[in-house]
Parts: structure tokens; C-alpha cells; sequence
């Protein structure tokens, strides 16, 4: 069970909401898509239908959530004209009153959870204060979870480009030790001493003795 559907769960089974849901806005589609639900659905998110591409049917508590960043009420269904799309339906199911509450992440809304109660103006101050407070930390664990699959998928392509770059064979003549030589031809590195020579032999100007090389071998790449 992911963690939207505990939550609408919880809101249900301890809260004592008549249905609970948690929408995504789809950059694509301009709609709301349902990613977790529970309760007393019926059809009732089948017909939903939150288009924030059209003023009426992006006019109720989510669609509006979505589109301002702040929770919006439907303290009593029944009388609220930006409930006519799904008034019916509410009727039918004994669903009095709602309040949606925005989900972020990074920043920009991502979706809202919607809530419904069999009672009108239910959602008043101490409720409201509970549940901004529960979009919060929605907010906040969402943003933690992405930013643990982003990590997930940086040390994934990390340990996949060691991989490959291990698995590509050294060219003939270069050494197996993890020796680091020349970075380039105009520069020495210290470890003249164990890097093979490709030239002739030249002097160590600060030592005197002989460097093994005079240009960095083709294979060297290392340092």
C-alpha cells in the first residue's frame, strides 16, 4: 500500500470521512488523474472528470486547490454552484460537504487530497488547521521520495559508467596497474619510474637521474 493510499485509509477508517482521494495534476492532459482513493466511491471518481483546461469543471474544491496552491471548501454541496457537475452524485452518495488541500512538490502544486464528509460545514478551523497540516507533511514525504529516486537513479548510471568503463579492454602494451602516468605529452608526472618507455631517454633536471620516457605513451590517460 503506498503511502496516499494509507492516508486516504486512515482519513476514512479514523477520520470518519464519507471518501477520501488523492489527485495528480497531469501537465499533459490538463486533468486531475486519481492515484489513490478510499471510501464510499461507487462511480462517483469514474465521472469526476476534473478538466483544468474548463472553467466549470475546474471549479469545484480540487480543481480550484490545484490551480491556487491554498485548500478550497464546499462547506455545503447542495448549495454551492461550483458543485454542479458533481452535485448529483454527491446527492446520491449522502456526501454533504468537501475540502480539497493542495500537494506540492518543489515548489509547484503537484496534486491535492480531497475530502468528503456526510455533514455540512464539517471542515471548520481546528479540522482545517489538521489538515493543511497533513498536506504538509504529504507535501514534504513526496518531495523526500523523489528526491530518494533521483539519488537511486544518479549512483545506478554511476556504478553502470564504472561498470562499462571496467569492462573495456586496455590496448596492447599498457599497463595493469592502477599506476597513474603523464597527463600529456608536455607534462611529467612522478611516476616515471614504473610508466614503460616509448622514447628515448632524457635527465631528471632537479634529481639527475634518468626519466624513463620523454613523451607520455598513447595509452596514458590516467592521472
Amino acid at each position: 500500500m503506498t503511502l496516499f493510499e494509507q492516508t486516504c485509509r486512515v482519513a476514512v477508517d479514523d477520520g470518519r470521512f464519507r471518501m477520501a482521494w488523492v489527485g495528480r495534476s497531469n501537465r499533459e492532459t490538463l486533468k486531475v488523474d486519481v492515484v489513490a482513493f478510499a471510501g464510499v466511491v461507487e462511480d462517483y471518481l469514474e465521472k469526476i472528470n476534473i478538466d483544468l483546461a474548463d472553467e466549470v469543471r475546474s471549479a469545484g474544491p480540487t480543481g480550484m486547490a490545484v490551480k491556487t496552491g491554498v485548500h478550497v471548501l464546499a462547506p455545503d454541496i447542495e448549495k454551492d454552484a461550483s458543485m454542479g457537475p458533481w452535485k448529483d452524485d454527491a446527492r446520491r452518495m449522502g456526501i454533504r460537504s468537501s475540502g480539497a488541500f493542495p500537494i506540492a512538490l518543489n515548489g509547484t502544486v503537484w496534486g491535492a487530497l480531497t475530502l468528503y464528509s456526510d455533514q455540512v460545514g464539517y471542515f471548520e478551523s481546528d479540522v482545517l488547521r489538521l489538515l493543511d497540516e497533513l498536506a504538509l507533511d504529504l507535501s514534504f514525504a513526496l518531495e523526500f521520495s523523489e528526491r530518494e529516486k533521483a539519488i537511486h537513479s544518479l549512483e545506478h548510471s554511476f556504478f553502470r559508467r564504472r561498470s562499462l568503463k571496467a569492462s573495456v579492454p586496455w590496448p596492447a602494451g599498457s599497463p595493469t596497474t592502477s599506476t597513474t602516468c603523464w597527463p600529456s605529452s608536455s607534462v611529467r608526472s612522478p611516476c616515471w619510474k614504473r610508466c614503460p618507455p616509448t622514447q628515448s631517454a632524457s635527465k631528471n633536471p632537479s634529481t639527475g637521474s634518468a626519466w624513463r620516457a620523454t613523451a607520455a605513451p598513447p595509452w596514458c590517460g590516467r592521472c
